[in-house]
């Protein structure tokens, strides 16, 4: 996910995200990918967080556009089609 600069420092802008709702969005529209079956027996719904966050701050436009084609084409490296969805934003520079 790439985040636009806000008047927050970037723990605080990933953190003022409500999980709970962009994954049941993600959830409506179809996840990307099936949940998992945890060492209980437990079905796992599938999340798209990461299990610890990686903040990169970009400093100019190029930059910008790299990181978004890099988490446009993450995947399409595994093998799965494009994703859209209704709850991005397109860059518009």
């Amino acid at each position: 996910m790439v985040i636009a600069r806000c008047g927050r420092k970037a723990t605080q802008a990933s953190s003022a995200i409500s999980k709970a709702a962009l994954r049941q969005q993600l959830e409506a529209e179809g996840p990307p990918s099936v949940g998992q079956l945890s060492a209980g027996g437990w079905i796992l719904s599938p999340s798209p967080w990461a299990s610890r966050a990686w903040r990169v701050y970009l400093n100019n436009e190029r930059e910008v556009r790299r990181a978004i084609s890099y988490v446009e084409q993450n995947p399409i490296r595994d093998g799965k089609p494009p994703q859209k969805w209704s709850i991005v934003v397109p860059y518009e520079g």
